[in-house]
Parts: structure tokens; C-alpha cells; sequence
């Protein structure tokens, strides 16, 4: 997982005369909850991948680049309080995926926003599999931190193979 974005996209995106944002999209799931959480950072919806965004302003930052494991902060308003309230008493971590994607693969006239025909959506950068930690649910703003897999703490060496799950292995 690359956790930067390319030289060239960047450049492109951050000329004074570029003619596409980015729109981050974030996938919030958890195995108790039946459907996930869409968004995107924008005023209108979007449709992509077979699944509909919901419009929202959140903020996030792209995963941290250092010896420690890949981390960030995540915040999003707390307006629909039955679901914030459900995220805060889930137990175990919620799942975040989140794609950073050029406008320019959408058709901006269209609400909600849809795929150019003929277009195939390529991701400027995407970090999956994130766990939601340390949630904070406030009157106005739901927030946690955003961590990768710190494969540092993984019990070194680990069995993966049992007997119970690959009795074929273990023949005599």
C-alpha cells in the first residue's frame, strides 16, 4: 500500500490552473453493523463502484510515512445521533477503507455524480483496512484515530498451520 501520493498526480492537482479536485471517500464497517457507511467529501452524492457516497464533510489525512505504524486522525460531524451513538457502543474496532479519486472521472452535472461513460476510476492513493480507535463521540463532532497493522506486535513466530485446520498436514 503506497502511502504517498505519485509525483505526477500531485503535480497535476496542485497547478494554480487544475480542473479537478480530490474527493476522499471513506467506507466505515464493522461485522455488527448490516450495511456500510459511505462517504465523500462533497456537497453532493456520488455513485461508484456499484454503491452510492453520501455527501459529508469530514476531515482525514493521508496515513503517516515514519517508523511507527501508518496512522491518522479522523473526524466527521456528529448529525445523525442514532448512528453515532451505535458507533460508540460497538464493541470491537470499526473497519475504514478510504480512496482518494481526481473529479475528473465523474460527470459533475449529474446529481448524484456518476462515472464518465467510458471512464475507469483510477485511485490517486487508498489506505484499507484501518481500525477506528479511541473514538470520541461529542455534541458536535464524532472523531478517533486511524491505525494500520502494527505487525510489530504480532507474536513472532506464529503457528498458523493446527492440526484441527489441516489434518492433511500432519499424515503419518
Amino acid at each position: 500500500m503506497a502511502r504517498s501520493i505519485p509525483l505526477v498526480t500531485r503535480q497535476s492537482l496542485e497547478d494554480y490552473c487544475a480542473d479537478n479536485a480530490l474527493a476522499f471517500f471513506v467506507e466505515l464497517t464493522h461485522e455488527d453493523v448490516a450495511q456500510a457507511v459511505r462517504l465523500v467529501t462533497d456537497g453532493v452524492d456520488y455513485v461508484w463502484d456499484g454503491e452510492t457516497w453520501h455527501k459529508s464533510w469530514f476531515e482525514i489525512a493521508l496515513l503517516t510515512d515514519s517508523e511507527r505504524p501508518p496512522e491518522t486522525r479522523f473526524s466527521f460531524p456528529n448529525v445523525d445521533r442514532s448512528k453515532t451513538m451505535q458507533l460508540e457502543h460497538l464493541k470491537g474496532a470499526v473497519q475504514v477503507s478510504f480512496w482518494v479519486i481526481s473529479s475528473g472521472y465523474f460527470d459533475l452535472t449529474a446529481n448524484p455524480r456518476t462515472v464518465l461513460e467510458g471512464e475507469t476510476v483510477e485511485t490517486a492513493y487508498q489506505a484499507l483496512y484501518l481500525d477506528l480507535i479511541d473514538v470520541e463521540v461529542g455534541p458536535a463532532d464524532v472523531s478517533g484515530m486511524l491505525r494500520g497493522l502494527d505487525v510489530r506486535s504480532e507474536i513472532w513466530p506464529a503457528l498458523w498451520v493446527t492440526e484441527a485446520l489441516f489434518p492433511g498436514v500432519y499424515l503419518e
